[in-house]
C-alpha cells in the first residue's frame, strides 16, 4: 500500500491527539503502540478518518509508509485540522 493506493479504495485511520498538539494516525484495525505512547505521551482518541485513495492518495501513501515503518504516523496540527473539520466522527 505504501507505493500507491488502490484506486477507488477507502482507508480508515483512527486519529489520536498528543499532549504536544501533534496527532498520531493508526490504521483502524490496530491500537496505538506502547512506543507511540512512550514517545508522544498519553494519547486521546479524536476521530476516525476515512480517506479516499483517489482524493487523498498522497496522504494515504504518506501515512502508509510511516505505519509500515513505525506502526503509526505522526501528523502536525496544521495538516490535521482540515481533516478533522471534514470528518463527522470526532470526539
Amino acid at each position: 500500500m505504501a507505493s500507491s493506493p488502490e484506486t477507488g479504495s477507502a482507508y480508515q485511520f483512527d486519529l489520536y491527539a498528543t499532549p504536544s498538539g501533534a496527532f498520531i494516525a493508526v490504521p483502524d484495525c490496530l491500537r496505538p503502540s506502547m512506543e507511540a505512547e512512550t514517545r508522544h505521551g498519553p494519547l486521546r482518541w479524536r476521530a476516525r478518518l476515512v480517506l479516499d485513495a483517489d482524493a487523498d492518495g498522497a496522504l494515504v501513501v504518506h501515512l502508509a509508509s510511516q505505519v509500515e515503518e513505525y506502526s503509526y504516523a505522526v501528523l502536525d496540527p496544521d495538516a490535521t485540522q482540515p481533516l478533522l473539520q471534514r470528518d463527522s466522527s470526532t470526539a
